[in-house]
């Protein structure tokens, strides 16, 4: 029994340092595994970073080269917007001047017409001012008492009312002439 003793406690100290043994080399090994899936996983992060920055650089780029050709584009619609404005003011200017000179041309037939009719107007009022004058004179001497007139036909009692009624029509007749003058110099 003794060495049956002897051999379990030798078999139980034996499988005790084995297992030591064991896991210090299993831990060795394991170690070593761990320390190269390390340095393995941290140059597949070192490449994903590189490609993840090369990725951003090519998107900057790529961005900075869309923001350049739309400032660009940008740049000739608003040259060709001005372009466009400055060709519709020159019209819009040139027909402008076009109508003002028309407008000039039409105030000055216009001017003339009045002054034309201005000229023929004036010897007509002279000449119904004259008329308004003649005509009182010769009222004075149809007022005169009581004599015949060169027909003869008008008797002495009436002669005062046709007299007054000749003079006024003459008078309404001035009026309306001197209105129609007034009125054609009003147009002016």
């Amino acid at each position: 029994m003794d060495i049956g003793i002897g051999l379990a406690i030798g078999l139980a100290v034996g499988a005790v340092v084995g297992f030591v043994v064991l896991r210090f080399i299993l831990k060795g090994t394991q170690t070593k595994q761990l320390e190269e899936l390390n340095k393995k996983v941290d140059l597949e992060v070192q490449e994903a970073r590189h490609t993840a920055e090369r990725i951003v650089a090519d998107a900057e780029a790529r961005a900075q080269k869309i923001r350049s050709e739309a400032e660009s584009e940008n740049e000739r619609i608003k040259q060709k917007k001005i372009r466009e404005a400055k060709e519709r003011f020159n019209n819009l200017r040139s027909k402008f001047d076009s109508e003002k000179a028309a407008h000039k041309m039409e105030l000055k037939e216009r001017e003339m017409d009045v002054k034309n009719l201005a000229s023929e107007i004036a010897p007509r009022r002279e000449k119904l001012e004259q008329q308004a004058k003649a005509p009182d004179a010769k009222n004075a001497a149809i007022e005169t008492p009581e004599e015949e007139t060169p027909t003869g036909r008008a008797k002495p009692e009436t002669q005062p009312q046709s007299v007054a009624r000749n003079k006024a029509e003459r008078e309404a007749t001035n009026e309306h002439q001197q209105h129609a003058a007034d009125k054609g110099a009003g147009e002016e």
